[in-house]
């Protein structure tokens, strides 16, 4: 379990206090376990013995993305890509620094380059068309999210925002098309369900959109919203 990886690791500092691994690996575990501060602390004991150890800065990098402290995030993963101008992750991670950052063409060129450098990673084409969608390029941006699909068709985010496109200009049935292909390769994702079921109830087919819907309660029940939502479709569908 964690813990035991947390007390593995600490061991191992103490047999050998100069090797860098073991405090990025501990500060990996110890983010998993939402103990962000104590993270902090490993990943900058790593970076003191290894300042150009690429990958821990980045991961340092998302660690503070992750703290809301994107300024700290961006001058880390900038020295990240000038470190090393070809690990893709860091283009990646600072992509999604820039975002937050409302860099818009940053955050894009970002994306561009980590594609460039790795076009079989599935999460980039997914970021990429995510901020070409925000930009207003849909017809790129779903582009992106169909690449991610091909590249992983289990990526369950590139399946709804690709399905929200879809649905936003008015492609109902690709949309739904869409998500059936999900269900297939996902089929107990409780959000893909929820998203095929309200899309469904749009197009006007309420009886087959409540079924889905009470699948995806089944597969979460922690959906107040849409417990609600379906009592009143079925209500409306039984009538008086």
């Amino acid at each position: 379990g964690v813990d035991d990886a947390i007390a593995a690791f600490r061991r191992a500092i103490r047999a050998d206090s100069e090797f860098t691994g073991s405090y990025s690996n501990l500060a990996l575990v110890l983010e998993e376990r939402g103990d962000l501060k104590g993270a902090e602390a490993q990943f900058k004991e790593a970076l003191a013995r290894e300042p150009k150890n690429v990958a821990v800065r980045t991961n340092y990098g998302g660690l503070l993305y992750t703290l809301g402290r994107y300024e700290d995030a961006r001058r880390q993963l900038e020295q990240a890509v000038r470190d090393d101008p070809s690990y893709a992750s860091a283009h990646n991670n600072l992509g999604a620094v820039y975002g937050k950052l409302g860099r818009s063409v940053d955050e894009i060129a970002a994306y561009r380059k980590a594609v460039a450098l790795d076009p079989h990673y599935a999460d980039v084409h997914h970021n990429l068309g995510l901020a070409l969608l925000k930009e207003g390029e849909r017809e790129a941006g779903e582009a992106e999210l169909r690449a991610a699909l091909r590249i992983d068709p289990t990526y369950v985010p590139a399946y709804l925002n690709l399905a929200l496109s879809l649905r936003d200009r008015g492609d109902l049935e690709g949309a739904v098309r869409l998500l059936h292909e999900a269900r297939a390769q996902v089929p107990r994702d409780s959000n893909v369900a929820r998203l095929l079921g309200e899309i469904l109830v749009q197009e006007g087919r309420k009886a087959e959109g409540i079924d889905i819907l009470k699948e995806s309660l089944a597969l979460d029940p922690n959906q107040p919203d849409l417990r609600r939502t379906v009592e009143h479709l079925a209500a409306q569908e039984t009538g008086p």
